[in-house]
């Protein structure tokens, strides 16, 4: 992005990094300018801020003007949640999924429901056809019992 927004605009970055990020050559990470959006009945699981604030869904980070960020700048998760990137998924009904599209620039991020049979000491079958992954990089569990898989999608 070159300069700063028109007013009534704010800059946006699709990396969820909020401008931090270096530039890379494969991989831009410039914002772009964005107009805030409405939200009438649109969902989604709380996400953090640019700003450090938690909102309830990412359409209303986009109607307060602020981008949303996955460097964990909110502070701890609202309860009964836990930090995905950018988003808090909902402990014991979902895991984190983390998908590296094309193995360039910053992963994005998604909240899914904990597939039926999903061991979370293990991880065994907690990846499956709806995960969409093509390849697994690494399924964990933190000592709450949070999954996380990392994976590549195409």
């Amino acid at each position: 992005m070159n300069g700063p927004c028109e007013p009534g605009s704010y800059c946006l970055f699709g990396d969820h990094a909020c401008g931090t990020s270096p530039p890379d050559e494969h991989c831009p990470t410039d914002g772009y300018c964005a107009v805030p959006g409405s939200c009438s009945g649109l969902g989604g699981p709380p996400v953090c801020g640019c700003d450090g604030k938690v909102y309830d869904n990412a359409c209303l980070a986009d109607s307060a003007g602020v981008g949303t960020s996955s460097l964990g700048n909110c502070g701890p998760a609202p309860q009964g949640r836990f930090a995905c990137g950018e988003l808090f998924c909902e402990k014991v009904a979902q895991i984190c999924i983390v998908n590296h599209p094309d193995g360039c620039g910053s992963p994005w991020h998604e909240c899914r429901d904990l597939p039926q049979g999903c061991d979370s000491a293990s991880c065994n079958g907690c990846v499956d056809e709806s995960n969409e992954c093509l390849d697994v990089l690494q399924c964990s569990a933190d000592a709450n019992g949070d999954i996380t898989v990392t994976c590549i999608t195409f």
